[in-house]
This record gives structure tokens, C-alpha cells and sequence, in this order.
């Protein structure tokens, strides 16, 4: 008798634990299994846990988030490929650098401005540029969080550039970084020049049409009528006929 109630005591433990083991502890090393695939950016083959009912629950809900962050991904892919195509249109340079004078973004204009074909994220502003005439504005911008524009040189010193430097700030009137645009002002400083030259020698561009219009009223005014021989009919025809 003693034998067959430890046998039956064995059999309802031996039971217990499958149970506790397949209600309970197995879910556990599923959902460990799972989540390590979705760490690796593995698909998992399926997300149906095993176990209670609340297991279940989980694995489905895991299911749920992972199809929506993929969606943000993709989301967060196309914003950023726009955004790369727009910095690539443009053609002035842009910079944008942090608090630490690292550049965090900048596009290909301003890349083949001071002849790099490739700017990687954190490299520190000083490796790319030497000019402190350039270096200074962007600093004022940071240090007091305002913007600063200012007329420097090309690195090739053949292109007069307008540098507007404005800062990116939190709402507690801290600059965290700086956003440069290089625009080109070559030709406009090649205009302004040709104009001064024209207004040093006594003839303005603007003045120029205005003083032409009334000179010429003058000269139509004061001027007499030519005064032409008097051409007869029959000399007329005959020229007409010839």
C-alpha cells in the first residue's frame, strides 16, 4: 500500500511540473527566443507563444509593436532620403555643426566648396575649416545665440562668399548648434563694382536713361526744320516708274 501511494505522490508531481513547465516556464524561453531575433532585426517565424492565455496576449501585442516600428522606419527612411535630396539641390553650402563645433550634416555644395568628397558625421569643424574668418561667426552664433552674418573668402580666394551663421536654440535661449549657409556673392559684388566705376566716371546707371530722354527733347526742341526742295508730281511718277 505504501508503495502504490508513493507511486501515485511521484506521478501527480511528475504531472505538476509538465504542467508548471508547460503553462508557465516554457512561454518564458519563447518570448526570450523572440525577442532575441527582433534584437538581431530578425523576422521571427511566428509569434504564438504557448502557455496561458495572457502569453498569448504577448506575443501577439510583440507583434503588433514590431510591425509598427518597421512602418516608422520606413517612414523615418523616405523623410530622410527627401531631405538628402533636397540638401543636394541646393547650391549654396550647407553646414550645420553642434555645441562641440562637430559637424553633424552638411551637403555636397558645401563638400566641393572646400574639396571633400565625403564629410563624415562628428568630424570636428577645425579639420575641414582653417579660415578664422569663417570659424568666427559660427562661434559668435554659438557662444551668444544669435545670428551673424559676414562676407569671407573661398578656399580657392577667387569667390567673395556671404556666410549667415544662425544658431539652433532650446527654449531656455541656449544655442545647441549652428546652422551655416554659404551663398556665393561673386557676381554681385562683380555688379556693385562695375557700378561704382561707372558713378566715379561721371555717369550713373540710373540716372543714365533719364538724362539720354532729356537731352533728347532738348535737341528736338531747339532744333529747326530742314528745309527740302520741292519734288513736282511728274518727277514722282517718273521715279516711281523707273
Amino acid at each position: 500500500m505504501l508503495w502504490w501511494t508513493l507511486g501515485i505522490a511521484l506521478l501527480l508531481v511528475v504531472a505538476a511540473a509538465f504542467v508548471l513547465q508547460r503553462l508557465y516556464l516554457r512561454p518564458w524561453r519563447e518570448l526570450e527566443q523572440l525577442l532575441t531575433r527582433i534584437g538581431r532585426g530578425e523576422q521571427p517565424p511566428t509569434f504564438l507563444l504557448g502557455g496561458i492565455t495572457r502569453a498569448r496576449r504577448v506575443g501577439l501585442a510583440l507583434e503588433q509593436l514590431l510591425a509598427r516600428q518597421r512602418e516608422l522606419d520606413r517612414q523615418v527612411s523616405k523623410d530622410a532620403a527627401e531631405v538628402r535630396a533636397v540638401l543636394a539641390a541646393l547650391t549654396d553650402g550647407l553646414l550645420v555643426v553642434d555645441s562641440t563645433q562637430h559637424i553633424l550634416m552638411c551637403n555636397p555644395a558645401f563638400e566641393q566648396l572646400y574639396g571633400q568628397s565625403r564629410i563624415a558625421t562628428g568630424t570636428a569643424l577645425l579639420d575641414i575649416i582653417r579660415d578664422s574668418d569663417v570659424i568666427e561667426p559660427i562661434r559668435a552664433a554659438l557662444d551668444q545665440a544669435r545670428a551673424r552674418v559676414a562676407e569671407v573668402t573661398a578656399p580657392d580666394r577667387k569667390r567673395q562668399l556671404q556666410l549667415t551663421a544662425v544658431p539652433i536654440t532650446h527654449q531656455n535661449g541656449e544655442a545647441s548648434g549652428v546652422v551655416a549657409v554659404f551663398h556665393d556673392i561673386s557676381r554681385l559684388k562683380q555688379a556693385d563694382a562695375i557700378r561704382r566705376d561707372f558713378g566715379s566716371g561721371g555717369i550713373s546707371l540710373l540716372t543714365f536713361p533719364t538724362n539720354c530722354g532729356r537731352h533728347f527733347r532738348f535737341f528736338m526742341a531747339t532744333s529747326k526744320p530742314c528745309s527740302r526742295p520741292a519734288i513736282s508730281m511728274k518727277t514722282r511718277r517718273a521715279t516711281f516708274t523707273r
